[in-house]
């Protein structure tokens, strides 16, 4: 995928002038698209890993594509390779760069209808599914950048501050004796990586970092799965109130009440695989009932 048009990159996205939208790869299952306007919904999903780590090959994104297109009504599924902040200029926006890179491909280079797109990220891709969504709310009428039809997050990555901050926050959280999450230092490692750099004025306080506390109204409804037993449970569901108490807001949550992180990327490793199916298929009736059926 090339670069989207430069007029749709701007405000907080340019905030760094030493990352600049790229080109960048994608993977799609169970084929590639060949022909616009699917009669089937397409999902774009950004896959988790604390921004350092993970891309949208099988490895990576096989469980969830599968589960994905086998209990849904959806027909493609397309996870693209954004710059991890592990590598040289992947620092933030450069990951936020390349989900509106991702976004406006299918739009405007694949002319696939913003009604026919379902937004979806795990873990940090959930993060990034925001971020995007919070783009869309803030620029979308001036750049004529429509909204997807909705969002399903797994296990977002909603309260990015404090632990960038102070990674051993981590510790503190009630759940993290029953989650898998490793110590503190993937976390340290993504703070130390992803962080803005001070030059840009930006910090991890921002409402497009830090997300709890900073709820944005939006068009497009927004499904949102987080396990009992996972690290992010207080979060998730503490963003979720606050998302659904904007007036015309439309969220709903389902708790898995013990899952761990992430059942949606590796519940087939855990023990959760068909945990994981029933979060899926409670996210495509919840893509029914918005169309009605």
């Amino acid at each position: 995928m090339p670069p989207a048009q430069e007029r749709l990159y701007t405000g907080i996205i340019t905030a760094d002038p030493e990352i600049r939208p790229t080109k960048i790869g994608g993977t799609w299952y169970p084929s590639c698209i060949d022909h616009a306007n699917p009669l089937k919904d397409v999902v774009l999903h950004f896959h988790g890993g604390g921004y350092t780590l993970g891309d949208g090959r099988t490895a990576d994104c096989g469980f969830g594509t599968s589960i994905t297109l086998k209990h849904t009504s959806v027909g493609h599924v397309f996870c693209p390779q954004y710059r991890l902040s592990a590598n040289t200029g992947g620092r933030f926006p450069a990951a936020l760069q390349d989900a509106l890179t991702s976004y406006a491909y299918l739009i405007f280079d694949l002319a696939i209808l913003p009604s026919n797109i379902i937004l979806s990220g795990d873990s940090a891709g959930g993060h990034m599914a925001l971020q995007l969504l919070r783009y869309i709310s803030d620029h979308g009428a001036e750049l004529d950048l429509p909204p997807p039809q909705c969002a399903w997050l797994w296990s977002p990555w909603c309260d990015a501050g404090p632990p960038l901050l102070d990674p051993t926050v981590v510790y503190k959280v009630p759940q993290y004796a029953t989650d898998f999450l490793p110590d503190h230092h993937l976390i340290s490692w993504s703070a130390e990586t992803y962080t803005p750099r001070p030059e840009t004025g930006i910090s991890v306080h921002d409402p497009y970092i830090t997300l709890l506390g900073s709820p944005f109204a939006t068009p497009t409804p927004i499904f949102m799965m987080v396990g009992g037993a996972e690290l992010n449970f207080t979060e998730v569901t503490g963003f979720f109130k606050e998302m659904s108490a904007i007036k015309r807001n439309r969220c709903e949550i389902w708790i898995g009440e013990a899952a761990p992180h992430d059942i949606f990327k590796c519940g087939n490793l855990l023990g959760f695989e068909q945990e994981a199916v029933r979060a899926v298929k409670k996210a495509d009736e919840f893509l029914r009932h918005l169309n009605g059926s």
